[in-house]
């Protein structure tokens, strides 16, 4: 039985299903933001880079702009290089799920 809610292959599978589209921007801020408040089991590479994820989606808004503000296409890029980090560490969903 694990102690924790989440692991680094759940938050690549949260950023993949965003950037496929598969869910939109404000379904993904929000179940990032929820699973931020969980237990998580993270290396800390792992932890360093989606924290900074959760820092740039944080910067998203689409309604209000402030000069911190963010627009999608750069929450899109940054998740996708989040993303391609994660892999390089050895978080590859498509490896995962063949386990």
């Amino acid at each position: 039985m694990k102690d924790w809610d989440y692991e680094e292959i759940d938050y690549v599978r949260l950023m993949k299903a965003y950037l496929e589209q598969l869910i939109d921007v404000d379904a993904f801020r929000r179940r990032l933001f929820s699973m931020n408040a969980k237990r998580s089991a993270l290396s800390h590479n792992a932890a360093e880079i989606i924290m900074k994820a959760y820092s740039k989606t944080d910067q998203y808004d689409a309604v209000l702009r402030l000069p911190d503000t963010i627009e999608e296409p750069e929450l899109r890029k940054f998740i996708a290089s989040s993303v391609e980090q994660l892999e390089a560490l050895g978080y590859d969903l498509d490896d995962h799920e063949k386990a």
